[in-house]
């Protein structure tokens, strides 16, 4: 049985059949560096920031633009920082890798590569977060073809 991909990397030949990608890649310029000064000022509007980005990874033609544009990075080192980073950043923090990893073998590999998988599992020792680590790690693993 063919595994179904709801997204897949465009070739340039083919965004020009789909300008709503480029507008989606366009939307996410910047982004990172927003999102560093939101960290690095201790923005209030950290926590809003990750919570709507969350809920945005559930979509899945936002998925890659995510990893390509370094959002799903900044995450990542996000959640593996020594830093202290409160529980609700960190539960969103989470739910936009987890999402963003959903049937997206693009952004799996930047985190296995970053080898941000064992910043992922500590955090099952915080009770609070059991319940979004788990499903996290299954979209990271599930029908993931990278084999080290």
């Amino acid at each position: 049985m063919a595994k179904t991909r709801y997204q897949t990397s465009l070739t340039a030949e083919a965004e020009g059949d789909y300008p709503s990608f480029k507008q989606v890649n366009v939307l996410f310029e910047g982004l990172q560096d927003i999102l560093y000064r939101l960290w690095t000022c201790r923005s209030s509007f950290m926590v809003q920031a990750a919570e709507a980005l969350a809920n945005g990874s559930r979509n899945p033609l936002w998925r890659l633009p995510y990893g390509q544009s370094g959002v799903l990075t900044f995450f990542l080192q996000l959640i593996a920082s020594k830093e202290d980073v409160g529980t609700g950043l960190l539960l969103h923090a989470l739910r936009l890798i987890g999402n963003s990893c959903a049937d997206t073998d693009e952004n799996r590999t930047i985190v296995v590569k970053g080898n941000y998988t064992s910043a992922i599992i500590q955090h099952l020792l915080n009770p609070e977060l059991i319940k979004i680590v788990i499903p996290v790690i299954y979209n990271i693993c599930i029908d993931f073809g990278e084999v080290n």
